[in-house]
């Protein structure tokens, strides 16, 4: 669901009726994205919101790859240990210490220092 493609919605709550849902792609100012969190059988998050709401990873075990819009309300990325790439906005930490020891890619960027990609394995 993307505003630039033409989707106007502002209630993502129906997304908790579709607990098949593999994948979901949700770039739209929405207040309450936590309904997403109810997709224990996600594998791929793109989650670009601007939501003050809790973000609970540890409700998605499976999730493998994530895109997301960090909120201080973040909670649950160490419990990532199947997650294989992971492209973090605004994070603002200096290092990566939440992150699972898993071997994954990390972007990072913002519209001055261009992009970094990194594999390496990390371990808490």
């Amino acid at each position: 669901m993307n505003n630039g493609r033409g989707w106007r919605g502002r209630n993502v709550d129906f997304l908790a009726k579709l607990p098949w849902l593999r994948a979901v792609t949700l770039l739209a100012v929405i207040e309450d994205d936590s309904a997403v969190f109810e997709l224990r059988n996600l594998i791929e998050l793109h989650l670009s919101t601007y939501s003050k709401a809790r973000a609970d990873f540890e409700t998605l075990p499976l999730l493998e790859h994530l895109a997301f819009i960090w909120r201080k309300s973040t909670i649950g990325l160490q419990s990532l240990t199947r997650l294989r790439s992971l492209s973090l906005v605004k994070y603002g930490r200096l290092d990566l210490e939440e992150l699972p020891g898993a071997r994954i890619c990390v972007n990072c960027g913002s519209r001055t220092s261009g992009r970094l990609r990194a594999c390496a394995r990390f371990k808490l």
